[in-house]
């Protein structure tokens, strides 16, 4: 199926940030490292660039041509041109929304769920556009099934994130280390570095 976003970014990690720690930089990094290693590896189309806040007063990048829809408050995002089309299922879209606090918890044994404790730490929007996407699938008609137990569905998809996200341990981590010291990648330098790491060729 296509869909269409409403915004120039998909994915991002939100909240008040008044004092940019390093404990709070590398958060950020994998967050984001989930939601762009695992944008990479399930859909055909291509994001501009993942980005992560590494000051206080870091403003949002803007996409060029574009202005950015927000500009404070958010400690990275993955951004798309305004609009993009995504020829996808709502198993991959949600699993998608989920990927960043699967990416903070790569290093654990088992994933867990998505908690209200995730979206009070950042991950709000992730959380809201994944709800979004099963809403509008429901209404549409867009999947084989009525998704009736949201919650269920979205544990599924976050087990299945952070499974994939987890058997390419290193390439995350890879990715997570490039943006803590560049802050930005682009779709090409993120599939660069999951070729560089699992010997792939994408």
């Amino acid at each position: 199926m296509t869909r269409k976003g409403r915004q120039a970014f998909l994915f991002s990690t939100e909240g008040k940030i008044t004092e940019m720690r390093e404990v709070d930089i590398k958060r950020f990094a994998k967050h984001e490292a989930g939601h762009a290693v695992h944008f990479v590896l399930n859909f055909g189309e291509r994001f501009e660039f993942v980005w992560v806040r590494r000051t206080d007063d870091e403003p949002v990048p803007e996409i060029p041509g574009h202005t950015s829809i927000e500009r404070s408050g958010k400690g990275g995002g993955v951004f798309f041109q305004p609009n993009p089309q995504l020829v996808t299922t709502t198993h991959a879209l949600v699993a998608s929304c989920m990927a960043g606090v699967a990416g903070e918890r790569i290093n654990r044994k088992k994933p867990g769920k998505f908690t209200f404790a995730d979206i009070l730490a950042g991950a709000e929007g992730d959380w809201r556009q994944a709800r979004r996407h099963i809403q509008e699938s429901n209404e549409q008609g867009l999947s084989k099934r009525i998704i009736t137990d949201e919650d269920r569905f979205m544990d599924v998809c976050f087990a299945d994130a952070w499974r994939q996200l987890k058997s390419l341990k290193p390439t995350h981590e890879a990715v997570t280390q490039a943006l803590i010291e560049r802050g930005m990648l682009t779709y090409d330098e993120v599939k660069a570095i999951i070729n560089r790491t699992q010997g792939w060729n994408l």
